[in-house]
């Protein structure tokens, strides 16, 4: 997918968290703290990858999708990806079904097109 000709726009918290998930101890494979952020320098490094500019409104968007969607718990990291997608019209990529909860965002699921 990165090296498609569709931009892929990584946010920093999706790869801060590829970072903290995949260098701990109970990870199935755990990585050492260095081929992790080596990882995310090879993600960042092809071609139609990069990470979205900031955007003025995410955190009134954030509020907005917090208070309308009675977003709590698990789903207010759910929301925190969703602001800056929708603050950009793009769509978010995921596999976790929470996002379907927040019916401003686009989203779509990659494992459903795999299944099909």
């Amino acid at each position: 997918m990165l090296n498609g000709p569709v931009r892929v726009r990584q946010p920093w918290q999706s790869l801060i968290a590829f970072h903290r998930v995949s260098t701990r101890a109970n990870a199935r494979t755990p990585l050492a703290p260095d081929h992790a952020a080596q990882q995310v320098r090879k993600w960042l490094a092809a071609p139609a990858a990069g990470v979205p500019a900031e955007t003025p409104d995410p955190v009134a968007v954030l509020g907005r999708l917090l208070a309308t969607h009675q977003v709590d718990g698990r789903l207010i990291h759910n929301a925190h990806l969703a602001a800056p997608a929708i603050c950009h019209g793009v769509e978010v990529c995921s596999a976790d079904a929470g996002f379907a909860r927040v019916p401003a965002v686009q989203w779509r699921n990659p494992r459903d097109e795999r299944a099909g």
